[in-house]
């Protein structure tokens, strides 16, 4: 288990060789406070920050409120100051993406799995009869976007052609001219040349699980000006669930996130066409997932849009299965066609995160939870 030391001090410098400091607000909503600041657009607000700092190698959090964390910063040095002022800066910066989405509320991104080798059998599509159904069901639950893809990352999933990978998705992107719809379309590929052709076919986002290791597909982000969900991924699906190891999830992934970042608008993106997606599931162990879910909200504070994916992962299973064995022998099945309970229960912990995307097999009942949750929300407030 993941340990945090907590101190009620702040360690300076905040930022050295040594040194590095992160923050992860503490989210509610504007009533919950008597003074607060808003994440960016968001729906979300906070008024104290957990201060987690890597000192020398030992991990360390703290509780503050912002004015107090600020306050102390510029107490200490100029630098000390830029480096926190840097920090609540990108937690409250407007978020802005260069396509018709709301960035002021969760928004859902439905999964259209093309390849039959996909974990999850239900949502693999066969048929273009099918396919032209589901995107017409999405449509009349107006999912803000719609996620293709030809090739299974699932853990141990074997790498598969580019040749092959489009081959089964040219077909059915040749149909999307022939439907209405207003949702965005992304294409979930780690290949190039599948990129480039679904750039041709109109795919407006890419959601690479690799978080764009080829330079060739950044260069094409930036030529069509598409929108990148950069995914985290310890390894390669076939390898990535063999004894993954990290010296503390959230730190580790920010860390990764931050560079990318950094390269990418270095290569001439701008932040309007980044997302983040921590890649739940890839590479990770179920305390790294259940870490990572604990401090979400911090990677608010790299200032981009965050996206997760939790929709009937394995996690949920573990998690299920630990429970049961202490409480019962009763044996459940808990395969993915048995865990929307689960799926409903994390999506609902992203949202409270204030995450602006969640990606799902479930869009009907995902909705629904968020409508209700933003129904009680706006009671009172």
């Amino acid at each position: 288990m993941y340990k945090l030391i907590k101190v009620d001090n702040l360690f300076f410098p905040l930022s050295s060789r040594t040194n590095k400091t992160y923050v992860c607000p503490i989210l509610g909503l504007k009533s919950d406070f008597d003074e607060c600041l808003k994440i960016g657009n968001n729906w979300k607000y906070f008024q104290k920050l957990k201060v987690i700092q890597i000192i020398s190698g030992v991990y360390y959090q703290s509780i503050f409120d912002y004015k107090d964390f600020l306050l102390l910063s510029k107490k200490n040095s100029k630098k000390c100051e830029r480096f926190s002022r840097n920090l609540i800066n990108n937690l409250i910066r407007k978020r802005e993406i260069n396509r018709n989405l709301d960035l002021s509320k969760c928004n859902i991104m439905g999964v259209i799995n093309l390849d039959e080798n996909s974990f999850y059998k239900p949502s693999v599509i066969k048929s273009v009869k099918k396919f032209k159904e589901i995107i017409n069901s999405m449509q009349l639950h107006n999912v803000e976007i719609i996620d293709i893809g030809g090739e299974s990352s699932k853990p141990g999933a074997k790498k598969i052609s580019q040749e092959n990978e489009i081959s089964i998705i040219k077909y059915f992107l040749d149909e999307l001219n022939s439907l209405q719809f207003k949702s965005e379309i992304s294409l979930d590929t780690r290949n190039y040349y599948t990129m480039k052709e679904g750039i041709k076919k109109g795919i407006s986002i890419i959601n690479d699980i690799s978080g764009f290791s080829d330079k060739r597909s950044i260069d094409l982000i930036k030529q069509y000006n598409k929108i990148a969900v950069i995914m985290h991924m310890q390894g390669i699906p076939e390898t990535m669930q063999i004894n993954p190891k990290y010296s503390f999830p959230p730190t580790d992934i920010y860390n990764y996130f931050e560079n990318k970042i950094n390269k990418m608008t270095k290569f001439g993106i701008n932040l309007s066409q980044i997302i983040i997606d921590p890649g739940f599931g890839f590479g990770k162990t179920l305390e790294d997932n259940l870490s990572l879910i604990k401090f979400l909200p911090m990677f608010h504070s790299l200032g981009v849009p965050i996206l997760v994916g939790l929709s009937r992962k394995s996690l949920i299973k573990e998690i299920s299965k630990k429970m049961i064995n202490k409480k019962t022998f009763i044996k459940l099945d808990l395969s993915p066609e048995n865990r929307v309970a689960g799926s409903l229960a994390l999506a609902m912990k992203a949202y409270e995160s204030g995450v602006q995307f969640i990606r799902t097999h479930d869009i009907y009942e995902t909705k629904q939870a968020i409508f209700c949750a933003e129904a009680v929300d706006m009671t009172c407030s």
